[in-house]
């Protein structure tokens, strides 16, 4: 498990500097969704396990209290970060 997973966010920052974790680890997800429900695409299979979703949900949750619309900031922001970085693979 991602030692990220486990620290709880305290801030703003900390909420942006998780999301961005999930994206470069390439487990990002619409944070609206049940982390439960992620399946490997052309793999089958899920994501997380279930003690990982724990703390997902947990976060989630954290992330909710610092940002307003964190599915505003992946799209605005991560997508872009990310889109770049695999097209320039």
């Amino acid at each position: 498990m991602k030692k990220y997973f486990k620290k709880e966010i305290t801030n703003e920052t900390e909420a942006k500097n998780f999301l961005y974790e999930l994206y470069k680890d390439d487990i990002g997800f619409h944070p609206e969704s049940d982390p439960r429900d992620i399946i490997k695409a052309g793999e089958g299979g899920f994501v997380f396990t279930l003690e990982q979703c724990r703390y997902l949900d947990l976060r989630l949750e954290e992330i909710y209290k610092y940002m307003e619309d964190p599915c505003k900031y992946i799209m605005e922001v991560l997508y872009t970060i990310f889109a770049t970085t695999k097209i320039k693979e």
